[in-house]
């Protein structure tokens, strides 16, 4: 009895080894992942709409904190709120770019307002984890009210519908970001209760998750970077006449 005790014990200190090797795994995985759809962005850099650079940057701008965080150069929550800022500001870029220049940008006014009384409420609070996961939370559903707001005014847009070569990229980036957002709302608006009530292993596995979402979004990047520019275009009389009378219609419209 005693001796099948100790092979448990050691069964279950093996397994605790190998799940630990898998989530610090992982995370390494999700702090060298930016290098895959970077390396799509520079061969494709020459022909490389301004979207595609603001993607890059935003890339760019989490690895770098992604890298020091990892090696733990990073410690101070204010400067994750930092990061957070600068994201969403190249994130409201993007859709701006895509969608809000062409259809209004009421909706992007609301969004940026809301971000901002989010992270003004979120600095006035206690140094706590709940600083800048609150403002986490709100920039995963203003992202995703973006993603639906392209999504639902694509079918208005015939320019980008029919004569935009990148209109296949720029969907895949809409959905990767629609995608992450929609998982990490969730995930964000767990963490403070995982941290504050689970052990460190379980808190590691639980982020282990959400680095496993932010290699896929990468992934998602990776293959819009390689289709920028891929889409033909082919129209024949019949679907540019039907443009031509869609275009007309809407310039009769009412500003």
């Amino acid at each position: 009895m005693t001796a099948q005790i100790h092979a448990l014990h050691i069964v279950q200190i093996n397994q605790n080894k190998m799940s630990a090797n898998s989530i610090e795994y992982i995370r390494l995985l999700a702090n060298l992942a930016f290098v895959v759809p970077l390396t799509f962005y520079v061969a494709k850099l020459r022909h490389s709409p301004l979207q595609n650079h603001i993607i890059a940057a935003l890339i760019a701008l989490s690895a770098c904190v992604d890298l020091l965080t990892y090696f733990g150069k990073l410690h101070a929550p204010p400067l994750y709120n930092i990061f957070t800022v600068i994201e969403f500001a190249l994130i409201t870029s993007f859709y701006y770019k895509l969608v809000y220049s062409k259809r209004g940008s009421l909706v992007m006014l609301i969004s940026i307002g809301v971000f901002i009384a989010t992270f003004l409420f979120s600095a006035l609070r206690n140094d706590t984890t709940e600083n800048y996961t609150t403002l986490w939370t709100v920039e995963s559903i203003l992202i995703l009210i973006h993603g639906l707001v392209y999504i639902f005014n694509i079918q208005e847009m015939p320019i980008d519908r029919y004569f935009d070569a990148h209109l296949l990229s720029n969907m895949i980036f809409n959905m990767s970001f629609f995608f992450y957002a929609t998982v990490t709302i969730l995930i964000f608006g767990l963490t403070d209760v995982i941290f504050r009530q689970h052990d460190i292993q379980t808190i590691k596995a639980f982020w282990a998750f959400h680095n496993m979402i932010a290699i896929l979004k990468n992934v998602g990047f990776a293959i819009a970077f390689y289709y920028t520019g891929k889409r033909e275009i082919y129209m024949t009389l019949e679907q540019l006449e039907k443009i031509a009378r869609k275009l007309e219609e809407e310039g009769q419209q009412p500003d």
